[in-house]
């Protein structure tokens, strides 16, 4: 069960992403905010294709393609707030204020675990959103894992 949860949520972000990666590198601002980390390497937002938000799920990846981050909400947030880490067994479980952290580089897809005390912060202004993801440790299936920061902005 938690295998074909986490193929689901990788196949969703790599649909959302294919379909609307063109349509954002036209529309995405130069010098953009957008941010993350990934094992100590920066992907700046010049190097990003832009956020996607839609629904409950919020997408960024780099223009290379090389790396996507996925925020996984019960709810797109109205509000600000501080929301909690949950893995991939929860998602049914997911709370007004949990999410799931995925992240595929390298052709490996990376995951939150609820075990992580960290919590993201999500401001909402304007009916846009900012994630503030603090530095935290990913893991596969494998147990390999990985660490992250970053900011995901819409615009």
């Amino acid at each position: 069960m938690k295998k074909s949860l986490f193929a689901l949520l990788i196949m969703a972000s790599f649909a959302l992403t294919f379909t609307g990666c063109k349509k954002d590198e036209e529309v995405a601002p130069t010098n953009s905010k957008n941010y993350f980390i990934i094992d100590g390497t920066k992907v700046d937002g010049d190097e990003t294709l832009g956020t996607i938000f839609t629904k409950n799920i919020c997408i960024l990846t780099s223009k290379d393609k090389a790396s996507t981050v996925t925020i996984l909400f019960k709810d797109k947030p109205v509000a600000s707030g501080s929301y909690s880490f949950k893995g991939i067994a929860q998602i049914k479980d997911l709370g007004a204020n949990d999410l799931i952290l995925s992240v595929s580089t390298n052709s490996k897809n990376y995951i939150s675990n609820p075990g992580i005390s960290e919590v993201v912060s999500i401001t909402v202004t304007d009916g846009k959103i900012s994630a503030s993801i603090p530095k935290v440790t990913l893991s596969d299936d494998a147990s390999n894992t990985i660490t992250f920061e970053g900011k995901l902005l819409e615009y």
